[in-house]
């Protein structure tokens, strides 16, 4: 079938489902996916299809293809890639396309119907030379992977759920160096709505706080630094991006029990005041009640404190932007704008919006927040995590003296 010249009414019978198909296009590649998913809800597309296929993801995708561009321009290596819950196999094609250093990729999904619609996705991009398809359990593949001279040099783990199951299976199956590409769409757990569940898969605590999605993203970074340190590795955290419904996280690992060490060194807890928004990451509980009010911290952790991205990578990232071809280009640069300079920033971040119901004042924009705390001598910067976001080293009661102050100034609101 010439890829150039699809028939996008195509009804494909399968020897475990058949399914009426459509073509999309992302970046350099086409491929064919349930007609179903490209109409319903998502809730209907994971319930009502033998094969998964998300278009709210194309952006997911379109930093997956820049990080991986980032991470292979670094090495000489010729790398391997495995892309273990792979769909309609989009996700792992594109990588096979569009990284010039990946050489090899496995697509793997445990549904039948996904694993032949990726192997034709293959043939129609003309990767077959490149790309193998395998039809089993996300963590069975990994770990015939472990062994020294069969692992991968990209990971990347994008289930629908937790990654969780899947953390020791990926990082026996990763090379030294290799990068790690974690997908989370349990937000109620990591967010703090299903605090037990938190803890059963990532052995921490949430908090159901203003900040809770960058909460969550430690929580999940720890949860990574944990499984590797079993397997005496280390991971340096590259970029974390928070959109939608989903959290993802990309890392390198590095072989060696100093290395684990000082990744466990990051990790420890935030504590978080319900009554005046003061919050303070520590590494291990200390006093329980807040510094500023009096009243008793609520605790998040042990989750990752060590910085959320990797400022070079970032940057190249932004750079690869103009040259690439990608369907959110907008929206990828925008992101990585705000992520670029909020990278050297503590951890959390407070909602303009919530600070100014609690103080009962207009709610101005977060870009005159930010410019408002600089003229004060404070650092400050956007959070990609939140559109009313703000990183900054003030105080919650300087916050309020600045709100108090804006809502003063004509056009504040």
């Amino acid at each position: 079938m010439d890829r150039h010249s699809p028939n996008s009414g195509e009804r494909i019978i399968f020897q475990s489902a058949h399914l009426d198909l459509a073509e999309v296009r992302e970046g350099w590649v086409g491929a064919l996916v349930p007609k179903q998913a490209l109409s319903k809800p998502a809730r209907d597309r994971l319930n009502g299809s033998a094969v998964f296929y998300n278009p709210v993801m194309e952006f997911n995708r379109d930093i997956s293809i820049l990080a991986l561009k980032c991470y292979a321009e670094s090495t000489s290596r010729r790398l391997r890639a495995v892309d273990a819950m792979t769909g309609c196999g989009i996700r792992g094609i594109r990588y096979a396309v569009e990284v010039e250093n990946v050489e090899h990729v496995l697509l793997n999904d445990i549904q039948k119907a996904a694993s032949e619609l990726a192997r034709m996705n293959a043939e129609r991009n003309q990767v077959s030379d490149c790309v193998d398809v395998t039809c089993m359990d996300a963590n069975l593949v990994l770990n015939t992977h472990s062994g020294p001279d069969n692992r991968f040099d990209i990971v990347d783990l994008d289930p629908f759920g937790s990654p969780a199951p899947f953390l020791d299976s990926a990082v026996r199956a990763a090379s030294n160096n290799a990068l790690i590409a974690l997908t989370a769409t349990d937000m109620p757990a990591l967010c703090g709505v299903r605090p037990k569940a938190a803890l059963r898969r990532y052995g921490g605590r949430p908090l159901r706080t203003e900040y809770c999605h960058e909460v969550g993203a430690r929580l999940l970074i720890a949860s990574l630094a944990s499984a590797a340190a079993r397997h005496d590795l280390g991971i340096d955290v590259k970029l974390t991006q928070s959109t939608d419904h989903y959290l993802r996280v990309y890392a390198t690992v590095r072989h060696g029990g100093i290395r684990a060490n000082e990744a466990l060194g990051r990790l420890g807890y935030i504590a978080h005041c319900f009554h005046c928004f003061n919050r303070e990451p520590m590494s291990r509980p200390a006093s329980p009640n807040c510094g500023i009010c009096g009243r008793r911290y609520a605790i998040a952790g042990p989750l990752w404190l060590g910085s959320l991205y990797d400022k070079k990578f970032c940057s190249e990232m932004l750079d690869l932007v103009e040259r690439k071809k990608l369907g959110k280009k907008n929206r990828v640069r925008h992101m990585l704008q705000i992520v670029r300079d909020e990278i050297e920033y503590p951890p959390t971040y407070y909602r303009v919006d919530r600070l100014s119901d609690r103080y009962q004042t207009g709610t101005p924009k977060s870009e005159r927040v930010v410019a408002k705390l600089r003229e004060m001598g404070y650092l400050a910067s956007l959070t990609h995590f939140h559109g009313y976001g703000v990183r900054t080293d003030a105080g919650p009661k300087i916050l309020e003296q600045m709100l108090r102050e804006l809502s003063k100034e004509p056009f504040a609101e």
